[in-house]
């Protein structure tokens, strides 16, 4: 019995060595981790920074309780749902998607789906294996054996409740303080220092002033025989120093983007306006995007190809975006139920 308690006590304290390595690792990648959250188009960007964040505390406190073996009955139901969770959500990412990475590691150690469903379904036998812990003691002391007269050791006491409160307090505080003040949420961090709360202003004039942000594609063409759009791509300075611009920021798998698009687009073409005056910034995938310019119909306006990164946290992860420019400077903006002939029009004429 000795034997078996002994490993059913190093598997548990592997298993929450296991669930700190995996919050550590998300952290360290934490914005691809919080794009990963973001994609599956449940919550809003900036919930969904939240959430990653809220998951990446739960693993790492979870694993500090497992490994200290503190509130361990709790620790462990937790450890397993939130594993057999998991699981189930693994099982649809394997069925509707095709993701190459499940980021259960972050970026340094993918993993696919499937694999992971594998890997989970071990740690839930593991769990399962170390359900049963010995009595654990916390302090021992040296006492003299009266007939033998020699020092022996004895435990003294069970955990205390005041060593799980301060475990439960530190490891918390710790998580607290590294995931919402050290690496704070960009969408809140941005929605704090920005003029405007639909577009970070201040990422706004970063990006604005340094090129290197975005690629320019130039040359666009649609090609009747290819039923396709062609482009090439450069880096060239988005130049809205002096004017007045619309600027959508768009996905070019988003169905609202190309159905708001295409609405500007005829308006544009409607009002006779300038072609110059709209600016895309767009993120995917130069097949992606060359399918939202043939659908749309907007080749023959001006389009800069943005990390997704970068478009997420400027507009908050709204889609699209249609921003008012005014001699560089952001003035206003709207999402696609906010696209109105008369005030486009207005702002451009």
């Amino acid at each position: 019995m000795k034997a078996l308690d002994i490993s059913r006590s190093i598997i548990r304290i592997l298993l929450g060595a296991m669930f700190i390595l995996s919050a550590v690792l998300k952290l360290i990648t934490i914005d691809t981790f919080e794009a990963y959250v973001y994609s599956f188009h449940i919550l809003s960007f900036t919930l969904a920074e939240v959430a990653a964040r809220c998951l990446i505390a739960l693993e790492f406190v979870t694993g500090c309780f497992l490994v200290a073996k503190t509130q361990y009955r709790w620790a462990w139901w937790v450890a397993t749902l939130m594993t057999a969770g998991f699981t189930l959500f693994l099982v649809y990412v394997v069925l509707f998607r095709n993701d190459a990475n499940c980021h259960c590691f972050g970026d340094l150690i993918p993993i696919e789906p499937l694999h992971s469903i594998y890997k989970n379904i071990a740690i839930l036998a593991l769990l399962v294996f170390a359900y049963k812990q010995p009595e654990s003691r916390l302090f021992f002391s040296f006492h003299k054996d009266e007939e033998t007269g020699r020092r022996v050791h004895i435990w003294e006491k069970d955990y205390s409740k005041k060593f799980k409160l301060w475990l439960l307090g530190i490891s918390g505080g710790i998580a607290v303080v590294v995931l919402f003040i050290l690496f704070p949420p960009n969408a809140v961090y941005s929605w704090v220092y920005s003029d405007n709360d639909r577009v970070a202003t201040n990422l706004f004039d970063k990006a604005y002033a340094d090129s290197s942000f975005y690629l320019k594609l130039s040359d666009a063409e649609y090609r009747a025989d290819q039923d396709t759009v062609v482009f090439r791509s450069d880096t060239a300075r988005l130049d809205m120093d002096r004017g007045n611009y619309v600027v959508a920021v768009i996905s070019s798998g988003c169905k609202y983007c190309r159905q708001s698009c295409d609405l500007v687009n005829n308006i544009f073409e409607r009002n006779k306006l300038d072609n110059n005056r709209l600016k895309m910034l767009v993120w995917g995938g130069d097949e992606s995007i060359a399918h939202f310019m043939k659908e749309t119909k907007t080749w023959k306006y001006e389009f800069h190809q943005i990390s997704p990164y970068l478009a997420i946290d400027l507009v908050y992860g709204s889609f699209p975006t249609f921003i008012f420019v005014s001699d560089g400077k952001v003035v206003d903006a709207f999402d696609y139920r906010g696209v109105s002939e008369g005030k486009i029009v207005e702002f451009l004429k």
